[in-house]
């Protein structure tokens, strides 16, 4: 069994048929290796492609602590990683742009989920990292947001985060 904290970041979407990909994928997954505790369950938003197997993960696993729009600030170690939960603003921004983000920070390796946040998310994360004492460091990984649409995915965000 593995002594790091399990985290998941949305659940995939539930199905017509009663079932969602947290049933056929992410739990079986989690029993795969033995866990049967989830430290930090993290949804996006409530679109139900990312928490349309929220309710089934909370049925059958321990969480241990839940992350969603309504509570999306925190921050956490585990070894030597360190996790943080944030929105790219605390209310301005509605529907998708409110999306909870995760910035994950291992040694020089660093990746950004970026939930269903849209152009003008990007832009305001851009204008935060630049303008904090802590400006975005080299980002290694980032999930392309809101799935690459043509509402996000801006050269803005892409230029200034230089994802590898």
């Amino acid at each position: 069994m593995c002594s790091s904290d399990l985290v998941v970041y949305d659940t995939g979407p539930s199905y017509s048929s009663g079932s969602s990909a947290a049933a056929r994928i992410v739990l079986p997954t989690i029993k795969l290796h033995g866990r049967s505790h989830v430290d930090h369950l993290i949804i996006s938003h409530g679109d139900d492609d990312h928490a349309g197997g929220k309710d089934f993960l909370v049925d059958h696993l321990s969480i241990g602590r839940l992350h969603q729009q309504s509570d999306c600030r925190a921050t956490w170690e585990s070894g030597d990683t360190v996790f943080r939960v944030f929105r790219v603003s605390q209310g301005s921004l509605q529907g998708n742009n409110s999306s909870c983000l995760l910035d994950v920070v291992h040694g020089e390796q660093r990746i950004l989920l970026t939930g269903d946040i849209e152009e003008e998310g990007e832009y305001v994360l851009v204008q935060q990292g630049m303008n904090s004492d802590k400006a975005w460091q080299r980002i290694t990984v980032i999930s392309a947001p809101n799935h690459g649409s043509d509402s996000s995915s801006t050269p803005a965000i892409l230029n200034r985060l230089r994802p590898e």
